[in-house]
């Protein structure tokens, strides 16, 4: 078995650009942080969908060109507001206004219908 030939060096830790520091920090301003995301409560459950690539690439879209101004940062989150406004809609034309009743996955038939 033949030794490991030694690392080689790049040309780019040896110009000028490897000695150009970033500018301070300004002590006034504090470093900005994200947020850490989340982890999901107990009470969060996972719902796998198939839905026509065309409808979600406009779903994507739809999210990705609202998300600065609308303040919804993920995708998912984007996509519960929609699913809620659908919610109380049919809520007020199909139940009286009245929420619906959950149902847990078991109690619904699986498949197409």
């Amino acid at each position: 078995m033949s030794a490991r030939p030694a690392r080689k060096k790049s040309a780019l830790s040896a110009g000028p650009a490897a000695v150009i520091a970033p500018p301070p920090a300004s002590p006034a301003a504090a470093p900005v942080r994200a947020a850490a995301p989340t982890p999901p409560s107990a009470e969060t459950a996972r719902l796998s969908i198939r839905m026509d690539a065309k409808l979600l690439g406009q779903v994507r879209a739809a999210w990705w060109s609202t998300a600065a101004s609308t303040g919804t940062r993920s995708m998912s989150a984007w996509i519960i507001e929609a699913l809620k406004e659908h919610l109380r809609r049919t809520e007020a034309e199909f139940n009286g206004g009245q929420p619906f009743t959950p149902l847990d996955a078991g109690e619904i038939p699986r498949g197409p219908r």
